[in-house]
């Protein structure tokens, strides 16, 4: 509350509860870090697996598996705070010396053998307003919880 008082010579203009709305705001801040984290570690798997649903076939792309270790080989990794990363880790094909990191760079960019299937691409399309949806939503809903 902003109180204004008047006298003879002055104008006092004082805000009342200044120091509790800080805290307030504090505490929500707060709460949407936390929360917003859960949610971006829900978020990372539901990527996670969109994207090997694309490697297998499944999201509209031809499918770029024979023995599943592409698909398998993709992980999440927390980087920092407010950050996950989902990548294809270096996983060795037996009699090959590819790895599938550099299979993943082959079907995203294509080769002069191997079709273009950009399956982080795709991925990231598919699942970028639903994220930026989802955590909207737990701002929005920590906020009105406060």
């Amino acid at each position: 509350m902003v109180l204004v008082k008047w006298s003879s010579r002055t104008v006092n203009v004082e805000i009342i509860g200044i120091d509790e709305t800080i805290r307030r705001l504090n505490a929500v801040s707060q709460q949407i870090k936390t929360r917003t984290d859960v949610e971006m570690a829900r978020l990372a798997n539901f990527v996670q697996q969109e994207a090997q649903e694309s490697i297998v076939g499944n999201r509209g792309l031809p499918t770029t598996v024979n023995t599943g270790l592409f698909a398998s080989s993709i992980n999440i990794r927390k980087d920092s705070d407010m950050n996950y990363l989902v990548y294809p880790e270096e996983k060795s094909y037996p009699d090959s010396p590819v790895t599938t990191a550099e299979i993943a760079t082959f079907f995203e960019y294509g080769t002069s053998k191997v079709d273009r299937r950009p399956h982080f691409g795709d991925t990231k399309e598919r699942t970028q307003q639903i994220v930026i949806d989802a955590i909207k939503k737990i701002i929005q809903t920590t906020i009105n919880d406060f």
